[in-house]
């Protein structure tokens, strides 16, 4: 699984400009608790799509 560096995730105020609509505010450990998150769930699908690749070959 990779590791994403802080320096290359979205910032925290590009996830808020991204978050923060209408009548919906999220703190700041939300949005990176809810960042982070993200993060981790598309290393998985990432994984999960190499593995089937090299199965497939």
């Amino acid at each position: 699984m990779r590791l994403v560096s802080e320096y290359t995730k979205l910032s925290l105020t590009e996830c808020k400009r991204i978050l923060n609509t209408d009548d919906l505010f999220y703190t700041d450990e939300e949005i990176i608790e809810l960042r982070d998150f993200l993060y981790h769930m598309a290393d998985i699908v990432m994984d999960g799509m190499k593995k089937e690749e090299t199965k497939n070959e």
